[in-house]
C-alpha cells in the first residue's frame, strides 16, 4: 500500500483509514470509557442528560483526529475536553469512583493513549526511504565493523557522545512529565489524612471542592510542563541548527509503527477490562 504525500493546511476529505488509525482510534475509545463512561455509569452521574452530552462531547475532537491525523486534536483537545465531564460532576473523581488501584488503570490508559498517539501521527503515511535514514541512532552498526576512520573522525553511523547525552535528557524529561502529574493528583485525591481533613472542613460538599483542587492540580501542572519542559526544549531544538535540521528530516520520513506500538493497544485494552472488573466487585 502506497502512501499518499502529505498537503499543507486541512483536507476536507479525510484520508483512509490503515491500521495504526485504528489503532488509535481503539485506544482512544478506551481511555473515554476508562476515564468518562465507567466512572459516570458508576456514580450514577450519566443519568443527566446534560452529563450525557459532555461524556460524548470528546468523540468529537477524537474523531477528527483519527480521521485527518491532526496532532493538536488528539494530545491536547481530546485530553482537555475528556476532563469537562469529571469536573462538572464531582462524583465521578470521588473515593467511592477511584481507588488507587483503578487510579492507576485509568492513568495507565492515558499515558498509553497519549504516547502511542504521538508514535503513530509520527509513522503515519510514510515514505519508503533508505535504512540509513530511518532515524538519529546508528541503525547499520550491526552489520558493519568497527570504525577504521582516524583519530578526530567519525564514520557515518558512530553516534557522537553530545547525541548520546542528548537522548539520555530526552527519555528522562519524557518520564518526568508522566510522573510528575501523577504525584500531584495523587497528592491531591489519595493521602487518607487529606481526604480527612476535607470531610471534616467541607461536611456535605466534598465532591465539589476535590474537583476544584483537581483543576487547579491540572492548571498548576500545565504551567509548569510549559515553563520548565517545553521551554528549555524549544530553546534547545531552535539553537542548534543541525538539531532542527536532523528534525525536519525526520518529519518528512517517519518509521512504521513497531510490534511495540500494538502490544501497547492490547495492554490498553486489557486495562479497561480490569478496570470494569475491579468496580464491579
Amino acid at each position: 500500500m502506497t502512501a499518499s504525500p502529505p498537503t499543507a493546511g486541512f483536507r476536507w476529505r479525510p484520508p483512509p483509514l490503515n491500521g495504526p488509525a485504528l489503532m488509535l482510534a481503539l485506544l482512544g475509545v478506551n481511555v473515554w470509557a476508562t476515564m468518562a463512561l465507567v466512572p459516570a455509569l458508576w456514580s450514577g452521574a450519566a443519568r443527566s442528560s446534560t452529563m450525557r452530552v459532555l461524556l460524548l462531547l470528546p468523540l468529537l475532537p477524537l474523531a477528527i483526529g483519527v480521521l485527518w491525523r491532526r496532532a493538536g486534536e488528539l494530545l491536547l483537545v481530546f485530553p482537555m475536553v475528556l476532563l469537562v465531564p469529571l469536573v462538572m460532576d464531582g462524583r465521578m473523581t470521588s473515593s467511592t469512583v477511584y481507588s488507587l488501584r483503578t487510579f492507576a488503570l485509568a492513568a495507565g490508559s492515558l499515558i498509553g493513549f497519549l504516547v502511542g498517539a504521538a508514535v503513530v501521527l509520527a509513522q503515519l503515511d510514510a515514505p519508503a526511504r533508505a535504512a540509513s535514514e530511518r532515524s538519529l541512532r546508528p541503525r547499520q552498526r550491526q552489520q558493519q565493523g568497527p570504525s577504521l576512520a582516524p583519530a578526530g573522525q567519525l564514520a557515518p553511523a558512530e553516534l557522537p557522545e553530545r547525541w548520546r547525552r542528548r537522548f539520555r535528557l530526552y527519555g528522562l524529561l519524557g518520564v518526568l512529565s508522566a510522573i510528575f502529574p501523577l504525584v500531584l493528583v495523587y497528592a491531591a485525591n489519595f493521602i487518607p489524612a487529606e481526604q480527612k481533613n476535607l470531610r471534616e472542613v467541607y461536611p456535605g460538599r466534598v465532591a465539589s471542592i476535590q474537583s476544584l483542587i483537581n483543576l487547579i492540580v491540572f492548571a498548576l501542572w500545565a504551567g509548569i510542563y510549559g515553563v520548565y519542559f517545553l521551554s528549555p526544549l524549544r530553546a534547545h531544538r531552535t539553537g542548534d541548527k543541525e538539531l532542527t535540521r536532523d528534525l525536519a528530516r525526520l518529519k518528512e520520513s517517519p518509521r512504521r509503527p513497531g510490534w511495540i506500538v500494538y502490544l501497547g493497544l492490547v495492554a490498553a485494552l486489557a486495562g479497561l477490562i480490569l478496570f470494569s472488573l475491579l468496580e464491579v466487585r
